[in-house]
Parts: structure tokens; sequence; C-alpha cells
């Protein structure tokens, strides 16, 4: 049986930048082949489901996906488009009016 994040449909993670592909580490992607021993093709698509990039890449150049994966993207875009801007400040005001403890 393959390891998890190994086998054809398998969502993976991809570990490092690959900035001729447009790809960062944490992108998400899908197994589509395996090439025993040790060979991956996976397909990277956009939210629309547009195919970004299908590469060959060593089983060590992704591990599996886990939940949180989607979640930290989107967090990460949102911060990137400003739309935590608004609710940072909002924390940062409470903070130095005393309104925060320690956890």
């Amino acid at each position: 049986m393959p390891e998890q994040g190994k086998a054809v449909l398998d969502t993976v993670v991809l570990s490092h930048d690959l900035p001729a592909h447009g790809l960062r580490a944490g992108d998400l992607g899908t197994v589509v082949e395996v090439y025993e021993p040790d060979g991956l093709e996976v397909e990277f698509v956009a939210p629309s489901g547009q195919t970004l990039a299908l590469l060959t890449l060593n089983k060590d150049d992704v591990r599996p996906a886990r939940d949180a994966d989607a979640w930290d993207r989107q967090i990460e875009a949102d911060a990137r488009a400003g739309r935590l801007d608004e609710l940072a400040e909002r924390a940062l005001d409470a903070h130095r009016r005393g309104e925060s403890r320690k956890l």
C-alpha cells in the first residue's frame, strides 16, 4: 500500500518554492501519477480549477496535506490582500488600551 500523500489523487503540499513555475512552498497539488521508485506527477491548480503547473517531482518535494494547509493559505492570501488590516488594528488598539492579557 502506498504511503499517504504518495498515491494517485492524494492531495500534497509543495515543500519548497519553484519560482520558474510560479509555485511557492505550501501550495497544494494533486498526485495524478506515480512513477516508482520515487517520482510523482503533480497538478497544481488555481481556485478556479485552471491548471497552474503539471510537474514531475521527487516524492521528497511534497508532503501529505493536512486540513490546516488550506486554512493557512487562505490566511496568507487575506493578509497579503489587506483584508486583515482593520482587524489587526482593532486588536492593537485594544492592547494599547490595556484590554489584552497574556495567554
